[in-house]
């Protein structure tokens, strides 16, 4: 019973600390993500590619011609390691 009630006080102390510590931080967070992103969208295949932070998740924005290179953008997003999640949302031009 004793290891149940310090495993419960464990869970509870961690998710309050989280409560606390996370607004607080969510503005640096978004900082250091965005400036990782400024060094590599923007440039080659990617160079029509926007992109916006929201917390941990970036969105991802813009046509690109092939379907490699949206793949890439994806993969650039998701490399800082602060980023969660990433939503895709590049169209792949036509080619004709």
């Amino acid at each position: 019973m004793n290891r149940w009630m310090i495993s419960l006080l464990g869970l509870v102390a961690m998710g309050a600390l989280f409560w606390y510590c996370a607004p607080k931080h969510a503005g640096e967070i978004e900082a250091r993500i965005a400036e990782s992103l400024s060094h590599t969208m923007g440039r080659g295949s990617r160079k029509n590619v926007s992109y916006v932070v929201d917390g941990r998740h970036v969105t991802l924005t813009g046509t690109v011609e092939t379907a490699k290179a949206k793949a890439k953008a994806a993969s650039f997003a998701a490399r800082p390691r602060l980023v969660t999640s990433v939503d895709n949302q590049i169209v792949v031009a036509a080619t004709q």
